[in-house]
């Protein structure tokens, strides 16, 4: 199976899945309060973990597909890169820099 396929199939399991637990939930809530404590909650169990059902499948589906995304397009590192780059320049040449560090010293040397 082609890889794209395959990440599809895993989003909508997960969505299928919050709801299918959230339904399978519901019932076994509705049953368990109508036959040991004797009262009937029968449509308000199932419709509550119905809708807690189809939010714990959406967000898993999300997360899932932010972790493909981060998996597909890495972060650069561009920043980094630019940074090192500076500095090292800056110690081959022998620059101190200019006084940014001292006034950032100072300022954080105020607060705790």
């Amino acid at each position: 199976m082609n890889s794209k396929y395959v990440l599809a199939l895993t989003v909508g399991l997960n969505i299928v899945g919050g709801i299918i637990a959230g339904v399978l939930v519901g019932l076994g809530f509705d049953w368990a309060t109508e036959n040991w404590f004797g009262t009937k909650t029968r449509p308000w169990g199932l419709m509550f973990f119905f809708l807690i059902g189809i939010i714990a499948g959406f967000k898993n589906a999300y997360e899932d597909l932010k972790r493909i995304e981060r998996k597909l397009n890495p972060p650069e590192e561009k920043g980094k890169k630019d940074t090192e780059d500076v500095l090292k320049d800056a110690k081959e040449s022998g620059r101190k820099g200019g006084s940014g560090g001292e006034e950032l010293k100072r300022e954080n040397s105020g607060k705790t």
